[in-house]
């Protein structure tokens, strides 16, 4: 039965390429990575319906990699990885950007921070025009939740000028976000959670980030 889900699977992910537009270059698995991957996923269908943010979870420990494992290993989870962050880049729709980012922002990997750059120009690029989306604001914390300290060699590399002017244009855009709504909205206290988190909260860590950054 799982085989079948999965194969149905693979044949649905090569029909939704509509949904995608070229901001990122979209990469696409192999077949034996994919029904390797989706035959993972199958095996916690029932931890997936009991518990929605299991999603997160799974993933964090399915492609963390660890210098005990084998270097295949590691590559397909690099690969897994790097799928996963192409199609978060590419997709047309906010919504689902923002869901596979927070599939994936936990999973400390310094490729994160290149393969989601092109994501963070179209956010920053947008911001303040009419193309300005309801969402910004969530995308926006969630991509800096995703640069966490796997991705701190390359920021701080000489070489990398461009990505780290990218992840200042974020920090400035998320705290411009963050003090529309700060005056507004109160909630609890939890930063690890983009949808309820104050956003005066984040916006006096951003501030303190920008401070210490420039």
């Amino acid at each position: 039965m799982a085989q079948v889900e999965v194969r149905e699977a693979v044949g649905y992910s090569i029909n939704i390429r509509d949904s995608y537009c070229p901001l990122g270059a979209l990469q696409y698995l192999v077949q034996d990575d994919l029904l390797k991957y989706l035959s993972a996923l199958t095996e916690h269908l029932e931890d997936f319906l009991n518990d929605p943010s299991f999603v997160r979870t799974f993933h964090q420990g399915y492609l963390t990699k660890t210098k005990q494992e084998k270097r295949k290993v590691g590559e397909f989870k690099s690969r897994i990885l790097g799928y996963l962050l192409s199609h978060c880049s590419s997709h047309a729709s906010p919504e689902a950007q923002l869901a596979l980012l927070q599939i994936v922002s936990d999973v400390p990997d310094a490729s994160k921070a290149k393969a989601l750059q092109p994501l963070i120009e179209e956010l920053c690029g947008r911001h303040g025009r009419s193309s300005s989306k309801a969402n910004d604001r969530g995308l926006a914390l969630e991509l800096l939740r995703a640069l966490d300290f796997s991705t701190a060699k390359l920021l701080n590399d000489m070489e990398s000028e461009e990505l780290w002017q990218s992840f200042l244009r974020l920090l400035r855009v998320s705290r411009a976000l963050c003090e529309r709504l700060a005056a507004k909205y109160s909630g609890p206290l939890n930063p690890h959670n983009t949808s309820k988190a104050t956003p005066k909260i984040w916006h006096i860590w951003i501030t303190r980030c920008l401070r210490h950054s420039l």
